[in-house]
């Protein structure tokens, strides 16, 4: 479960860089591991402004 963590703060980190390509090594892998977990979240919270995402936020707080 911290490793989880770890990865949604490393993915909520590394958004903040616009020029990450998310599709190379290694990132593409962590995207594919915690996509999916914030995509239940999408749904319910959508994007502020069209900009701000908070699912991440909520993903921690469930998680925690």
């Amino acid at each position: 479960l911290q490793m989880y963590l770890f990865c949604l703060f490393m993915r909520v980190l590394l958004s903040w860089f616009p020029s990450i390509d998310w599709n190379s090594q290694p990132w593409a892998f962590l995207r594919l591991i915690t996509e999916p977990y914030l995509q239940i979240y999408r749904g319910i919270l959508p994007p502020l402004f069209g900009q701000l995402d908070f699912t991440p936020l909520f993903g921690f707080l469930i998680l925690q």
